[in-house]
């Protein structure tokens, strides 16, 4: 009797405690059944500019001119002739956040991705994109921005350039890690920590890539009962050049060089000796609800793009300035407020390396000379010190104030062209009057309005929308 009483206390005193532990606080301080939502946020990250019909790659036919060469190439010359074969990336995470709220911590699953860098069934750069694993976000909180925790990308087919004390070995595979294997491939995320470099001024290191902040237009509302997509673009396809890391192997006391290839220079194009990337990861965000959005589709003469930003937006601030301009982004005060840089250590001949020592003391001549410039008024005075902190700082807003259009589609040689999945609101819409160079973005006057497409209201149910050029 004894036995059936203890046994009968041991199963509900169990089911007991296992119904408080389910009505217990989880470690966010939530109850824990709150954390069994179901997932109707659908995160997609796509590798592309345009958000609808992403322009095929067309990789250049040479990698030692043009516009995939980047100014960081001064040691070795090129011998890279074909493009990586593979692309990568390794993401870790990502949060939303917004003004007076709490972080969602929404996706702490690590996802690794690889395709190839080409048009060949690879879902990140055909205009499907790839998923993460995600769970819901609370409910009808307002986010901004949603942060992005990238821990390596990468292209393959990196070389590394071993000198010796004959001279420039041949190249060999530079090796790193990708899914915790070795791999032929160099991981640029590294390099891609700031939009700007000037040691004149406090905080000059800045990362801007970890996490990778990127602006929600319009926002992010969660409904928990309906199906909504977030949708991340980062703009890497047709966005590459490549570029050149020295180094000194302390194992072995000997330099080396590799060639690699990372996303553009977009902003402040990278000099010889310089390692960072002049810009950082471009990248656009936008929602919408399954089965309440609206379509857009129309022809156009000739290969362009049109695309959608929110009605009433600044048009310029999706694109740069003219090249040379005199305007806030690469402005010719601040191209030309370079600070000096080190010469580039030359190890192959004695020749060499008395013109590198020769070379150090013009740098030091040059710092001296910029510094004077910089904190008198007696020299340039568009190189005064004021002056050429408000420069920075203009320099710098412009930078973080510039867009990646929400919507985007590319037209090849003319027809018709589509954008769906558009969430419900206004907007204008614009085409471009050419198609877009290698590595490039669209400049200042790159686009004209729609014919009857500014001030567009879309609403929900799939409506279907025809402008004309």
């Amino acid at each position: 009797m004894r036995a059936v009483k203890l046994f009968y206390f041991l199963k509900h005193g169990i089911a007991l405690l296992a119904t408080t532990l389910v009505f217990s606080l989880s470690c966010s301080g939530d109850p824990l059944l709150t954390d069994l939502r179901t997932n109707n946020l659908k995160v997609i990250i796509k590798g592309t500019y345009e958000s609808d019909n992403p322009r095929p790659w067309f990789w250049p036919s040479t990698f030692n001119s043009g516009n995939i060469r980047s100014g960081s190439i001064a040691m070795h010359p090129v011998e890279i002739s074909s493009k990586p074969d593979t692309f990568m990336i390794d993401i870790i995470g990502m949060d939303l956040t917004g003004p007076s709220i709490k972080t969602a911590r929404f996706a702490n699953h690590r996802r690794t991705y690889s395709c190839g860098a080409d048009d060949n069934n690879a879902a990140f750069f055909n205009g499907e994109g790839i998923t993460i694993n995600n769970d819901d976000v609370p409910a009808e909180k307002n986010y901004t921005h949603a942060r992005l925790y990238l821990r390596k990308i990468l292209f393959s087919d990196a070389q590394r350039y071993n000198l010796s004390a004959i001279g420039w070995e041949p190249g060999i595979d530079f090796i790193t890690y990708f899914r915790e294997q070795k791999t032929n491939a160099f991981n640029f995320n590294l390099q891609l920590v700031r939009y700007f470099y000037d040691t004149l001024r406090e905080n000059y290191s800045i990362n801007r890539i970890y996490p990778l902040t990127i602006d929600i237009s319009n926002g992010l509302t969660f409904d928990p009962k309906e199906e909504m997509v977030l949708e991340i673009r980062l703009v890497i396809k047709n966005f590459v050049k490549l570029y050149e890391y020295n180094h000194l192997d302390y194992s072995s006391d000997k330099p080396y060089v590799v060639h690699y290839f990372g996303v553009s220079d977009w902003l402040r194009e990278v000099r010889a000796g310089e390692h960072t990337i002049g810009g950082n990861l471009l990248a656009s965000a936008r929602t919408y609800v399954i089965g309440k959005t609206g379509t857009v589709r129309g022809t156009i003469v000739g290969a362009r793009y049109v695309i959608g930003i929110p009605a009433g937006a600044n048009i310029d601030d999706y694109t740069m300035p003219p090249l040379g301009g005199d305007s806030t982004l690469r402005s010719n005060k601040i191209k030309s407020s370079n600070i000096p840089t080190w010469p580039i250590e030359a190890y192959d001949s004695v020749p060499a390396r008395l013109l590198y020592y020769m070379q150090v003391e013009k740098f030091k001549s040059d710092w001296n000379e910029f510094i004077k410039s910089v904190n008198t008024n007696s020299g340039d005075p568009d190189l005064s010190q004021e002056f050429f902190e408000n420069e920075w700082t203009e320099y710098n807003e412009a930078a973080e104030n510039f867009k990646i259009p929400p919507l985007a589609a590319y037209c090849g040689s003319g027809g018709t062209y589509e954008i769906a999945n558009i969430a419900p609101g206004e907007y204008d819409f614009y085409y471009s009057g050419s198609e877009l160079a290698w590595g490039e973005l669209f400049r200042y006057n790159a686009f004209t309005p729609a014919t009857d497409g500014i001030g567009i209201t879309i609403n929900a149910n799939s409506n279907l929308l025809n402008f004309s050029e």
